[in-house]
């Protein structure tokens, strides 16, 4: 099982950007983080993305996140928890991955 995303998850986009991570609950929490639910990552800003070749435009934003990006199990105030699996796109042209470098714990899984 893959663990629960927190507050304290680093996510990046492809080109090393990092995705700001900030739930909107503040009820649970993991290993002193806010678990991160389904929404909570809707239009993130990406901040530092390295994509600058001509013709492309830097990441800036994260799009959408795939439906495996969420826990079938657990809920947060009826939302899904967002899990270490989860992937997603940005704004950037090409479009890039989102991916999670760190759940934000190490104990907790959905």
């Amino acid at each position: 099982m893959p663990l629960v995303l927190t507050s304290n998850a680093i996510i990046t986009c492809a080109h090393e950007g990092v995705v700001t991570v900030l739930p909107h609950q503040e009820k649970v929490s993991i290993g002193g983080g806010f678990v991160i639910c389904e929404g909570d990552l809707e239009a993130a800003p990406i901040a530092g993305c390295t994509q600058v070749a001509p013709g492309t435009k830097p990441c800036t934003t994260v799009v959408e996140w795939l439906p495996m990006s969420f826990s079938e199990n657990v809920l947060v105030q009826g939302r899904p928890v967002h899990l270490q699996t989860s992937i997603g796109t940005t704004d950037g042209v090409p479009p890039a991955t989102v991916f999670v470098v760190f759940a934000g714990q190490e104990t907790v899984q959905g």
